[in-house]
């Protein structure tokens, strides 16, 4: 017999029943029991209360309860302890019931032997364990998803910041005088740290969505720009393949939606990469298309076709696995993490999408997905253009008949209509031959790398035709073929627009050309068309005598981060004394007065946390100190993490000249009480000059471009509307803050932050981000503060718009 007694309660009211259970388990040959009784089902579940007992033998039929009920209160009370069924019917509907309801076997009262009683507690103990064991395996497997998470976050701050000196280093060397051979080598050692960056990136995006901490926004966005910005951003790639990168999206596609832009972008990048990537010659294409639609809501399908290597089927199957790629060649000859596709498939998973792939071996691939979002409100759509161009004759010269074909599609969607041709020839006999049968053409895109003749050879020559001169000419180039302005000069075009070209610029230039009336061999660029301020230096706004004045200590405990980051400073014309760790930052604050503080985060001995909590803590109430936020991490949230331990602002690693210059002048001016232009700000009121964070004009020229051309300014339109809105929301979450009210906190901060973000005010959106996840919990702990952030952001932000409201309304008169 077995040294260890298998505990047995016993459920039964019947003596004589319960005799033939004590026999039966006294007669095992090979076990031994310890059985214990309970005539109720009360008694029973107030033994089980208490540990000690392996298995139950249940009868069905007790005074205070009957039936599957009883199996039912049983589980309930001991979910893990495994249940006998013994019961007087041989009823097929009541056993399964009793399995189906927690019972492990089901035996028939007089029915059974000692060996068959024995081998059913038996199989019900080994359910129990197999149960256990899984269990076990189930949280080993969560626990080391949880700690893989982790280590990939860590060795992804690890990685970075040394990165981050790689990265600084070469920026820097790339500025100064330098040999030809030199400069190709920086060329190539920066290029490989974006790329190693790039790698990073991936495994850390893979282990947030793996450890489940991916969040999804719901936020106003333009699919049109959304997919015009993944196209620009692989256009030069594509173009030094010569390869053709278009982008089409379908005529009945709605353009204003509501949700994650970032999410699709980021699915969008993966695929149109790989697609530009594998793909040698031809064409690489994003076509989006409708394939359900409510009144406020839309399911599109994503196409991005190539004409690359393709897939063959074997390669296939493995495509969306982690560090999966079709062979081990293809790692070797295009490099990848194989993480890409694996991120995207669980993105669109997690959007509530499908993602797919049809692909041949040689012949090309088409990668899918479906997604579904919101509409934006009837009241937004009203803001789209509507321009009549219905009807209206085109001429399509393109060399690339795939290139021609698409802008012939969009062309089509706004109702005009279209011919296509592909040479110059072509061309001329086209706009003759319509012009001898009465359909002469009004607009004519001409290629500037037309076979046979030029582009701007073929423009002269429709000018020079007295019955051709009238129709207004459109050049299109590929990237770095832009026309000589001296060369363009008597041509005839009237505007340029480079491949690939972007929708809504397409759209906004034709409506132009179209709606010109004089001056038809005037010479304009796209950028004359639609403003576009040109992009900053990289300048420091303050003083040279306040930047030498500025004391700043650096506390970082990587050395070479250290020298990158003072070299920095010291171009711009600030300097910095550096401490190892935060106690020695805190030892040095003790003794020194310091303007600004960059505390790296993660750091021996003293992390940045601590220190800047411990200081704040010194310092009470009045803060004289402004504490800058340096991490490697990268993980959503850090912002928030630095706020709530008393830092002023963040900066990411890698940390970008650009980056630097902008956080040290904005805070410097705060400091000072000075504006950008270095002027006094009369009693220190005022808000400094803003910065990109604060306001980003690109965000604002992308604006522009949906402007009828001759209307008053859409964008002071909006931004009146956006004041209006920020001074409500800011209003509401003070009221709610004072009646602790959490959920109308966070409401409001969420409809903040989309608006923010569509304005382009990106740090008063990170700051409403960061105030809706702090209070998702219900909790109010450290809101204040943060408030205070969003308040003081928003004067910021409300007198960088203002400004820019003032220029949109003079730019109209």
């Amino acid at each position: 017999m077995s040294s260890t007694p298998i505990h047995t309660l016993l459920v039964e009211d019947n003596p004589g029943d319960a005799r033939l259970v004590y026999e039966a388990l006294s007669n095992a040959r090979d076990t031994d029991f310890a059985l214990e009784h309970a005539g109720r089902l009360a008694a029973a579940i107030e033994r089980l209360s208490r540990p000690g007992i392996d298995v139950v033998l249940l009868d069905l039929t007790l005074p205070d309860s009957q039936g599957v009920e009883t199996i039912i209160r049983l589980h309930t009370s001991a979910p893990d302890v495994p249940i006998i069924a013994l019961s007087g019917m041989d009823d097929e509907r009541v056993i399964q019931g009793a399995v189906r309801n927690g019972a492990d076997d089901f035996l028939i009262k007089g029915s059974f032997s000692s060996d068959l009683l024995v081998r059913s507690i038996g199989y019900a103990i080994d359910r129990k364990n197999a149960r256990e064991e899984l269990a076990q395996a189930r949280d080993s497997a969560l626990e080391s998803a949880r700690l893989r998470a982790e280590f990939l976050a860590n060795m992804s701050h690890e990685i970075r910041t040394p990165l981050n000196g790689v990265i600084g280093i070469t920026r820097l060397l790339a500025d100064t005088q330098l040999t030809a051979e030199q400069r190709e080598m920086i060329e190539i050692a920066s290029a490989s740290a974006d790329t190693l960056l790039k790698i990073v990136n991936d495994i850390l995006d893979f282990s947030k969505i793996s450890a489940g901490k991916v969040t999804f926004e719901e936020a106003d966005f333009d699919l049109g720009a959304t997919v015009e910005n993944v196209i620009q951003m692989f256009a030069e790639q594509a173009q030094s393949k010569n390869v053709a990168l278009n982008s089409l999206i379908e005529g009945d596609v709605p353009l204003l939606l509501r949700g994650d832009a970032g999410r699709l972008s980021q699915v969008l990048i993966n695929l149109t990469g790989n697609a530009v990537k594998f793909t040698a010659q031809g064409e690489t294409t994003i076509r989006v298309s409708r394939v359900s639609e409510s009144s406020d809501e839309v399911s599109l399908r994503f196409n991005v076709r190539d004409t690359g290597i393709g897939i063959p089927l074997e390669g296939q199957r493995h495509v969306f696995q982690a560090f999966a790629q079709a062979d081990g060649s293809t790692r070797k000859k295009y490099g990848g993490t194989g993480l890409g596709l694996a991120i995207s498939a669980q993105l669109v998973e997690l959007m509530g999408g499908n993602i797919g792939l049809q692909s041949e071996s040689g012949s090309g691939s088409t990668f899918w997905f479906t997604a579904s979002f919101r509409k934006q409100p009837a009241a937004h759509q009203a803001l789209t253009i509507q321009v009549r161009l219905k009807g209206v004759h085109v001429l399509i010269a393109d060399h690339s008949l795939a290139s021609g074909h698409l802008i012939a599609e969009h062309l089509t969607a706004w109702g005009m209509r279209c011919d296509l041709v592909n040479s110059a020839t072509e061309a001329m006999a086209a706009l003759r031959n319509a012009d001898a049968s009465g359909e002469r053409f009004a607009l004519a895109l001409i290629d500037m790398q037309l076979p046979e003749m030029d582009g701007l050879a073929v423009a002269r020559a429709i000018k020079a035709e007295p019955a051709l001169a009238s129709i207004r000419l459109l050049g299109i180039y590929s990237l770095g073929g832009r026309p000589d302005e001296k060369e363009m000069k008597g041509s005839g075009l009237a505007a340029l627009l480079a491949k690939p070209i972007k929708q809504s610029q397409l759209f906004n230039t034709v409506t132009a050309l179209m709606a010109a009336a004089t001056d038809k061999n005037s010479i304009a660029s796209v950028s004359s068309l639609r403003r576009r301020r040109p992009v900053r230096e990289i300048k420091s706004r303050v003083p040279e005598v306040l930047r030498i004045h500025t004391r700043i200590l650096l506390v970082e405990d990587n050395l070479v981060n250290q020298q990158v980051a003072v070299r920095m400073m010291e171009r711009m014309g600030y300097k910095a004394d550096t401490v190892k760790h935060g106690r020695e930052a805190l030892d040095t604050l003790a003794l020194s007065k310091y303007d600004i503080v960059l505390m790296d985060c993660q750091m021996p001995e003293m992390d940045g946390y601590s220190a800047t909590r411990e200081f704040r803590r010194r310092e009470g109430s009045v803060r004289n100190t402004t504490i800058i936020g340096v991490t490697a991490h990268a993980l959503s949230g850090d912002r928030e993490d630095c706020i709530k331990a008393g830092m002023d602002d963040y900066l990411a690693k890698p940390v970008t000249p650009q980056d630097m210059v902008e956080v040290l002048d904005r805070w410097v001016l705060k400091i000072n009480h000075l504006s950008g232009n270095g002027n006094a700000v009369p009693g220190a009121a005022g808000p400094p000059d803003f910065d990109k964070a604060t306001l980003d004009e690109r965000v604002l020229a992308e604006l522009r471009e949906c402007e009828r051309p001759g209307e008053s300014s859409f964008v002071a339109h909006l931004i009146e509307i956006f004041l209006e809105d920020l001074n409500r929301r800011l209003a509401e979450i003070r009221d709610a803050l004072s009646e602790g009210d959490a959920e109308r906190i966070r409401r409001a901060a969420h409809a903040l932050k989309g608006a923010s973000g569509e304005l382009g005010a990106a740090r008063l959106r990170e700051l409403c981000s960061g105030l809706e996840a702090q209070i998702t919990n219900k909790s109010l702990d450290g809101a204040a503060g943060v408030i205070r952030s969003i308040e003081e952001e928003a004067d910021r932000v409300r007198h960088a718009l203002e400004a820019q409201k003032s220029t949109e309304v003079a730019a109209q008169i």
